[in-house]
């Protein structure tokens, strides 16, 4: 099983972890900002219909809420 280290090293291999800095929550968003970017790049190469398709879930309306039962 790969560690988070290894999979940001294989997404984003200029990525140097500074474990001293303190702040990991910053290389956090830097690295899921540059996936989120990634996927835009891809999602605009995509047919319209196979877009569409991808983002149809999103565009439902929210489900009113129901009680658990147990």
């Amino acid at each position: 099983m790969k560690t988070p280290a290894q999979y940001a090293a294989a997404y984003l291999p200029a990525w140097q972890q500074c474990t001293d800095s303190g702040e990991p929550e910053t290389a956090l968003l830097s690295a899921a900002a540059v996936l989120l970017e990634n996927t835009c790049r891809h999602m605009e190469r995509l047919p319209e219909k196979h877009e569409r398709a991808f983002l149809e879930p999103w565009d439902r309306e929210p489900q009113r809420a129901e009680p658990m039962h147990v």
